[in-house]
């Protein structure tokens, strides 16, 4: 987490209803390591007969209910 001084907070607005404010990070250290992919995964190409084993599966399930 960043110390204190580098993260800035202001106010957006202040109602009766609330507050909204806007937190200004600093930007990360150089040699910092993402901890989060930069892309979502790869789809996965799934064929017919397994969405229709899952679909026979699921409604088994509805059936037990």
């Amino acid at each position: 987490m960043a110390p204190a001084e580098d993260t800035r907070v202001k106010e957006i607005y202040k109602r009766a209803s609330g507050q909204a404010f806007e937190v200004i990070l600093a930007t990360p250290a150089p040699r910092a390591k993402v901890s989060f992919p930069l892309f979502p995964p790869k789809k996965t190409d799934v064929s017919l007969g397994d969405s229709q084993k899952k679909l026979d599966a699921a409604e088994e399930r509805l059936d037990l209910i």
